[in-house]
């Protein structure tokens, strides 16, 4: 094995900003980062930086569907994804859609961290 390997990646440890919940994405830097554990404001824990993950979804009154494969945005305020970037500041990409979701379906699967 190369002597420069460290670790896998797949989870990252993560310094929270706030009480965070076991399931809960955060954004860290660039990418999203969903909690493995709960973690309390200040302290150390883990977070998964890959894999497909059953997030809540905004409902889009204008009937717009997430569709497969199309890239997928964080709204921090709401707490939920998003099928457009908005404007102003614009939502920070966290991955794709991994399945077709209805406009009015509540939650979503996305694969984090791709396509960003």
């Amino acid at each position: 094995m190369a002597t420069n390997y460290r670790y896998e990646g797949r989870v990252m440890d993560i310094t929270a900003g706030t009480d965070l919940k076991s399931g809960e994405l955060v954004i860290v830097g660039d990418i999203a980062a969903v909690c493995i554990t709960d973690i309390d404001n200040t302290k150390k824990g883990s977070a998964a930086i890959e894999n497909v993950w059953e997030l809540d979804k905004e409902a889009d009154p204008s009937g717009k569907e997430l569709d497969q494969g199309k890239k997928v945005y964080w709204n921090a305020t709401t707490g939920k994804v998003s099928n457009t970037p908005g404007s102003e500041p614009e939502l920070p990409c966290i991955g794709i859609a991994y399945e077709d979701a209805a406009s009015a379906a509540t939650t979503c699967l996305i694969k984090i961290n791709v396509g960003i």
